[in-house]
């Protein structure tokens, strides 16, 4: 997920920051975007990429905060997709000369 929004950042033509810290990622996308709450609530995930990356040292991960966390993240990759795919839409659409 951090890497989908990243990457919407690029296709934005941003460098996006060197950071694992999706709320950062998302704060920099409302100056381009509208950021659904769906996709907002995914800045909580960061704690999963960051605190998970390395063995031990943090709580288990329960099966319903887990399928919480994956929903969460493919709702953002849902949106990131939707969001390129609509301006890519507009920029073939032809000009209405009236």
């Amino acid at each position: 997920m951090e890497k989908a929004l990243k990457g919407l950042l690029i296709y934005f033509e941003i460098e996006p920051e060197f950071t694992h810290n999706i709320e950062i990622l998302i704060n920099t996308l409302k100056q381009f975007t509208e950021v659904p709450d769906n996709v907002r609530k995914s800045a909580g995930l960061t704690d999963y990429a960051v605190f998970t990356r390395y063995p031990g040292g943090y709580n288990e991960i329960t099966k319903t905060q887990y399928e919480k966390a994956i929903k969460t993240a493919e709702d953002c990759l849902k949106w990131v997709e939707k969001t390129i795919k609509e301006i890519e839409e507009q920029k073939t659409k032809p000009h209405s000369s009236e």
